[in-house]
């Protein structure tokens, strides 16, 4: 069945002996195959009028509209295409049928335009057609819902996050694929920083759909920056073991809250493992950098750090990482350009405001340093505990400002509820 399309209600008995009316499964058949073909006309059309075979498309979309009436966006091309060829007259018949079945179909055709444009790997296109379709109707995210969520997803790649939060809160209702409904809206608000939020929200997403890994992953996430390590490790572990393309990261994250719990040598086997698995997976030497870090192996980790930036030049972490060698080399102002003012994540932590700190401490800016600690705690409260326990003793020389600012849990020993891995 096509996207948003719900099979039939129908009643059925939940004991082993029932079965489905045939009333239903009739329905069900009717609608399988309404959709199907209604799609394949409406596909074919699209694919006619970007070769400029428009007289063949028109055919195309008359037959679709022909199948299912509701096929609002084939009902608005149908329109398009006769008043070019000088029958506004068929063109207004054919919108006013459309609009019949829905006072809405004007947005509706610009959501079932927005999933097509997704679907074909347009997704700024998509973005911009489901803005659209929203601004003219509200009744627009109820239409194909599971489509919202995914192209929230792609607003939150963006790092438009509070217009991502608004789409899947407007799909709430009635969004089909739940598990990935909760999981989205759970990366959206971990990536801003709610993480108490966000696991409620994920927590949802594995009761919704047990056999899927991405929450678990996140979930993962959670249980590390709150240092409950057993819990990540497990969760990690859950999605490294799968077949879920995330394996290979979660190969890496096995390694991270291994380094975060002091075990080094396993840390770098977990690193190994992944590199055997995929040579080429640049994230690896970033890993083993800091792993070679916190060993005091420094020329390991600089030609490491080093790999890992010449691979992935646009990400932050391989340059954090080499700021805090250079901290701990004593290189305090040319750890400063690897080093920015700039809140973390999930990955970075808040090595950037911490090292940078760490950084001016080391030539004597004790106010600037306090500035930025405070800054960080302001925005970053949850990500300092496993950033200093990242740091080590490297990062010791904070504690003095962190407990004047009011930071009660030092060195990384922040308590809060137990995570089950459960």
């Amino acid at each position: 069945m096509t996207k948003g399309t719900a099979m039939p209600s129908g009643d059925t008995d939940s004991s082993p002996d029932a079965s489905i009316s045939q009333d239903v499964v009739q329905r069900w058949r009717e609608a399988i195959r309404r959709d199907t073909f209604c799609n394949y006309h409406h596909q074919m059309g699209v694919a006619l009028l970007a070769q400029g075979e428009r007289a063949p498309a028109l055919a195309a979309f008359e037959r679709a509209v022909a199948t299912d009436p509701q096929r609002f966006s084939s009902a608005r091309h149908l329109a398009r295409l006769l008043v070019d060829d000088g029958q506004p007259d068929r063109a207004r018949v054919v919108l006013e049928q459309a609009r019949a079945h829905d006072p809405a179909a004007d947005a509706l055709a610009l959501v079932e335009d927005a999933d097509d444009a997704f679907d074909a790997g347009k997704v700024d296109q998509a973005i911009a057609l489901m803005r659209e379709a929203l601004a003219m109707s509200a009744q627009a995210a109820a239409h194909r819902p599971d489509s919202l969520v995914k192209l929230a997803g792609e607003l939150r790649n963006r790092d438009h996050l509070d217009e991502a939060l608004r789409w899947c809160d407007l799909a709430t209702p009635s969004a089909q694929d739940r598990g990935h409904f909760h999981y989205q809206r759970g990366l959206i608000l971990m990536t801003q920083g709610r993480h108490d939020e966000a696991e409620s929200e994920v927590r949802a997403a594995i009761l919704a759909a047990p056999e899927r890994t991405p929450a678990r992953f996140l979930l993962g996430h959670y249980s590390r920056i709150g240092l409950e390590l057993d819990a990540a490790l497990e969760f990690y572990g859950q999605v490294r073991d799968s077949s879920d393309p995330m394996r290979l990261w979660a190969g890496l994250m096995t390694a991270y809250t291994l380094l975060l719990a002091g075990r080094r040598g396993e840390a770098m086997a977990a690193c190994e493992a992944v590199r055997l698995l995929d040579p080429g997976f640049a994230w690896v030497a970033v890993y083993r950098g800091l792993t070679h870090l916190a060993m005091d192996s420094f020329e390991k980790a600089a030609a490491d750090f080093e790999e890992g930036s010449r691979h992935l030049p646009n990400y932050m972490l391989p340059r954090l990482a080499s700021g805090i060698l250079k901290i701990a080399q004593g290189c305090f102002r040319e750890a400063l350009d690897d080093l920015p003012d700039q809140a973390g994540d999930l990955n970075n932590l808040a090595l950037g405001r911490l090292g940078r700190a760490l950084a001016l401490l080391g030539l004597g800016e004790v106010a600037e340093a306090d500035q930025l600690i405070r800054k960080a705690l302001a925005e970053e409260r949850l990500l300092i505990a496993a950033s200093l326990r990242l740091l080590g003793r490297h990062g010791e020389a904070l504690g003095p400002l962190l407990s004047a600012a009011g930071y009660s849990e030092l060195m990384g020993n922040a308590a809060r509820p137990s995570t089950n891995a459960s």
